[in-house]
């Protein structure tokens, strides 16, 4: 079994016990949430379309205008602007959580992870395990040729780098994000008043479940999803902090898609060190459309960063016996 930490003895301040009210009030405050960060992009949207109908006269409006009209629009929105206000207003999915656990359950900070101790350490650390971890992914697609690396972007300039560094600050509060949200807030909801595997689990599988909506999405990259929050949240119980998950999955998505260049979670990014280059034969292993996440490379990865994790927890004490929990 796995050893309860801390930040889940903590959260049983928490008001709610019963798991079906516990996962109704997560939709309740992830709808919440995804509302408000909707407002800003949607107004932009809305804007660009009345732009694109102005152009055109009113009074001269078909269906292919119509249609050419959303097509420019939905182009639009994987444009810097676009993706740097969607990365920014994801910082809605840290507050309401916060909110809702600090005044609503009652519940302290600390019992989400936000430990003052060895914090600016362990979110380095976090940077570092996880740029290796894609980093590996990367190595396995190339040495199985199921991607390669083209080079150095030669669109590459100062221009690009000043966007890089936006994207990293814009990756950083979201993946503070997810991680508040399913597991700071979440998980340890479940995990301080039922079985923590139990918790791990429909955390994991939530998890999974919200990028559904992602262009491309497969069954192997709902997988892999769900795997990635099983090492998320494992990781955060080994610790007993959120530091160094929140560095993990913001390094992780930043190193896809603005160092490598590859597609995050089916998104293309506009700004890249590297460009890579994915072989249509070989979608399986290198996650096609989706990108990398979606692909085996990245569940054996995954399953090794697991499997190794599991060994530490044992080795410190965090897997025990049930009567030790």
């Amino acid at each position: 079994m796995i050893r309860k930490p801390e930040m889940f003895k903590e959260a049983e301040s928490g008001r709610f016990k019963n798991i079906f009210i516990q996962i109704l009030l997560f939709f309740t405050v992830f709808m919440i949430s995804s509302t408000i960060q909707s407002i800003l992009p949607t107004i932009m949207m809305l804007f660009d379309m009345v732009v694109e109908f102005s152009k055109i006269g009113m009074e001269q409006i078909d269906n292919n205008d119509i249609e050419a009209v959303l097509n420019t629009v939905m182009a639009a929105q994987s444009t810097r602007p676009y993706l740097l206000v969607m990365l920014f207003v994801t910082i809605f999915g840290i507050i309401i959580p916060i909110i809702f656990c600090k005044f609503i359950e009652k519940r302290s900070l600390t019992s989400m992870g936000f430990k003052k101790k060895n914090a600016i350490r362990d979110y380095i650390i976090g940077l570092v395990i996880g740029f290796l971890m894609f980093s590996a992914v990367m190595l396995v697609n190339i040495i199985t040729g199921a991607m390669k690396i083209d080079g150095i972007n030669k669109n590459l300039s100062i221009i690009s780098i000043i966007f890089i560094v936006m994207f990293f600050i814009g990756f950083v509060i979201q993946g503070a994000s997810e991680e508040i949200m399913v597991r700071g807030y979440f998980m340890t909801s479940l995990g301080s008043k039922h079985n923590m595997i139990l918790a791990l689990m429909i955390s994991s599988g939530m998890f999974g479940l919200l990028h559904l909506g992602n262009p491309g999405f497969t069954f192997l990259g709902f997988v892999n999803l769900i795997l990635v929050g099983v090492f998320f949240g494992l990781y955060i119980i080994c610790f007993d902090n959120i530091w160094g998950a929140c560095a993990l999955h913001s390094i992780w998505n930043f190193v896809q898609g603005n160092f490598y260049g590859v597609q995050v979670s089916g998104l293309t990014m506009s700004d890249s060190v590297l460009t890579a280059s994915i072989n249509e034969k070989m979608k399986l292993i290198n996650g096609g459309s989706f990108g990398a996440e979606g692909g085996l490379a990245t569940t054996i990865i995954l399953c090794l960063s697991i499997g190794g994790l599991l060994i530490y927890m044992k080795a410190t004490g965090k897997i025990v016996k049930e009567n030790n929990c």
